[in-house]
């Protein structure tokens, strides 16, 4: 495995997050119900990027500033770095949200930012879909006992 800088900046924020689940078992029962879950999940992907950035080939051109490989193809120049693209993408989620609702609008953005920016295979993006709107029905919905809000779908089929 080379170590890159993206590598090294996943390693500490690894090792932060080691630190943080630590801590977390420290706390209190309540304290624990959202933190705990939350801080080893993080620690859980620091540590599937860790294995999938050694695991992966490095391109002709080498790597790139941040650790990754570098750009190989017409969808890798700079236009899809763009920071519209990126303000579009953090904007789509309250939009999605407000017409799915909680669960699924995350899912549901979860599910296409994998896909279209992640380029992952059809089934990795609905099984991250599907991952992170359970996690959001379970950290919310039954950790903290709230009611999850329904998108402008549920109101209309439940409305008409």
């Amino acid at each position: 495995m080379s170590v890159g800088r993206g590598t090294g900046f996943t390693l500490a924020l690894l090792a932060v997050g080691v630190v943080f689940l630590a801590q977390t078992i420290g706390l209190s029962p309540t304290g624990r119900r959202v933190a705990l879950p939350a801080v080893a999940l993080v620690t859980l992907l620091l540590l599937v990027q860790l294995i999938r950035d050694a695991r992966a080939p490095v391109a002709e051109g080498g790597e790139t500033p941040g650790g990754g490989a570098a750009p190989t193809g017409p969808d890798d120049d700079a236009r899809s770095r763009s920071p519209w693209r990126s303000l579009a993408w953090v904007l789509a989620v309250p939009a999605m949200i407000a017409i799915a609702g909680l669960c699924e609008g995350v899912g549901l953005h979860a599910f296409a930012f994998l896909r279209v920016r992640g380029k992952e295979p059809l089934p990795v993006a609905a099984l991250g879909g599907l991952g992170v709107a359970a996690l959001v029905w379970w950290i919310v919905g039954t950790l903290l006992g709230a009611e999850l809000p329904g998108g402008l779908i549920l109101a209309t089929i439940a409305g008409g």
